[in-house]
């Protein structure tokens, strides 16, 4: 965990006290948002803008804010989930409105991978793109990029999340849009 949080950007405090116990403060930064709004004139250029729909997956509800507004930001519309299990949920409801899928690897219920595998059988045509900072995590090692997915490791910029994502939408088959 500390890894996670220092690679974000972020500090763990620990406090321990004998016959007390061990308390652990996680401070997450607020950049990723705050980088969205000052961001606003000069980083969205039409390239890194869009209207379409986007499945956001992150159990961490802070991460999940910062990411939903740096995309919100950009234009997208944005559907959340904390986990695979409701993401599959919001992906069988939204079917072909959701353009693209935007997950973090390892969650409780059901991680990236598995979020991913069950999206390929149900929904072929729905790309995803995993933004991890734990792809060494042993839930996932040795385990193959599902096809049609792509990898932007964290800690990364809001430009960086803006271009792979306008990437991957450009990318997809226009015969295969919803009207």
């Amino acid at each position: 965990m500390h890894s996670l949080v220092t690679q974000a950007g972020g500090r763990v405090q620990i406090e321990s006290e004998r016959g007390r116990g061990t308390r652990f403060q996680l401070s997450w930064p607020r950049a990723l948002a705050d980088a969205c709004v000052s961001a606003a004139g000069a980083e969205l250029q039409a390239p890194e803008v869009g209207s379409e729909t986007i499945l956001l997956v992150e159990d961490q509800e802070e991460l999940r804010v910062g990411l939903r507004r740096i995309l919100t930001g950009a234009g997208y519309r944005v559907l959340e989930a904390p986990d695979g299990e409701q993401a599959l949920e919001v992906a069988n409801a939204r079917g072909k409105d959701v353009h693209l899928v935007v997950s973090d690897v390892v969650m409780p219920c059901m991680g990236g991978f598995e979020l991913a595998e069950r999206l390929s059988t149900e929904h072929p045509d729905m790309p995803i793109l995993f933004v991890s900072g734990q792809l060494r995590h042993p839930s996932v090692r040795g385990r193959e990029l599902p096809a049609g997915a792509s990898v932007l490791e964290k800690p990364f910029s809001p430009r960086e999340l803006r271009s792979r994502v306008r990437e991957m939408l450009d990318a997809r088959p226009t015969h295969h849009s919803s009207a």
